[in-house]
């Protein structure tokens, strides 16, 4: 991260939007909640995190690092069919994305040899969840 944490919020509340929009902190942030727990103001840095990808987007700003939005979209296309995260599908599809086909594949075998990756996805949760993916773009529509 070019930025902690703790500089991003204080970088808003400046009203330094380009910084934080233009950095690479909010696309590596990964929602693991570990600022937003020992945060002694009680902020929830995660949501700040959400809403500054959320506006990124919307003012077209290009992540610094291109792999992250190939990362992110894959990783909501694998949950809204699978239901839950099928990590070899978001592997997958990110190498179409990135065009990086070769990168990676040695770790790849071995994590497919010690059982950290499955080659098929669980299915128990798929309609659920794809339910739940069709509400929200329902709401989204409605709110346009």
């Amino acid at each position: 991260m070019d930025y902690g944490p703790h500089q991003i919020v204080h970088a808003l509340r400046l009203g330094l939007q380009d910084m934080v929009l233009n950095s690479k902190t909010i696309w590596l942030c990964v929602a693991c909640e570990t600022c937003t727990a020992r945060c002694p103001q009680g902020v929830d840095i995660v949501k700040i995190m959400d809403a500054s990808r959320i506006f990124a987007k919307e003012y077209k700003v290009t992540p610094r690092i291109k792999e992250i939005p190939a990362f992110h979209s894959s990783v909501l296309t694998i949950l809204k069919y699978f239901g839950r995260l099928y990590e070899l599908g978001v592997v997958v599809l990110v190498k179409f994305k990135t065009g990086h086909f070769m990168q990676d594949v040695k770790m790849g075998l071995k994590l497919i040899r010690i059982g950290k990756l499955s080659f098929l996805p669980d299915f128990a949760m798929a309609m659920k969840v794809n339910k739940l993916f069709s509400k929200a773009m329902k709401m989204e529509r409605k709110s346009l």
